[in-house]
């Protein structure tokens, strides 16, 4: 039979793990990387703020905000100008970034490397097959290696970028017209690991479902931004 002096013993050893846990050290937290980014050819924002980690992916803007929490990726998309909402299931929203690139003859030629945004990157052209011509290189792309991000956030980075998987994390990457004027269409200025918010994949509440993701971009942006939504061969 345990003795008074015994429970009071285990009481304190419980209180003293219980207060452990509710007082964890910063360095024990969940960890995320952020990323500060402009998006000039985005109808949602030109700037935006990425949460990366194993929870998922968060970007957020000018009044929109987008999750793609673990472990059902699903998309939501939050309006916080009109405080509507759309609901997508990933493999659905991703399929407008999603390029075959053996069917349209390009592909991606490791350059060089370099750093961006204090990471250090590699140097891809991604180019475009001509018959009886050199390659014409449509973009300028920098991949961050070994961020110890899931393979799953990377690839959707990649695919929201219109590029394959398996590359890595995408910090920037510049569009190179036929007349070589380049266009930046993602540029990371700032990069670093932060401790994840508790809120960071939280859906507001309140809001009222949108039709499609088309309306709610009505119901936010220009008209003449829609084709915007789909990236440019």
């Amino acid at each position: 039979m345990t003795s008074r002096r015994q429970r009071t013993i285990i009481f304190a050893g419980f209180l003293f793990a219980l207060s452990a846990f509710l007082y964890l050290p910063a360095s024990a937290k969940e960890k995320a990387w952020l990323f500060n980014q402009t998006n000039p050819s985005s109808p949602y924002s030109k700037s935006q703020m990425v949460i990366a980690c194993a929870n998922g992916l968060r970007l957020s803007g000018s009044n929109i905000r987008v999750l793609i929490p673990a472990p059902d990726y699903k998309v939501s998309i939050f309006n916080d100008a009109t405080h509507q909402y759309f609901e997508a299931p990933l493999d659905v929203w991703i399929s407008k970034y999603v390029r075959d690139f053996a069917k349209t003859h390009k592909h991606l030629s490791l350059c060089g490397r370099g750093r961006v945004a204090g990471l250090e990157a590699l140097r891809y052209e991604l180019r475009a097959r001509q018959p009886g011509g050199p390659d014409r290189v449509l973009r300028e792309i920098w991949i961050a290696k070994d961020l110890g991000l899931p393979k799953k956030i990377q690839d959707l980075m990649l695919a929201m970028v219109g590029l394959p998987p398996d590359y890595g994390v995408p910090l920037k990457v510049t569009r190179i017209l036929p007349d070589n004027t380049r266009e930046n269409v993602v540029n990371t200025l700032v990069a670093k690991k932060i401790d994840l918010p508790y809120d960071a994949f939280k859906k507001p509440s309140g809001y009222k479902k949108a039709k499609s993701e088309l309306a709610l971009l009505l119901n936010y942006g220009k008209e003449d931004e829609i084709e915007q939504l789909m990236p440019p061969n």
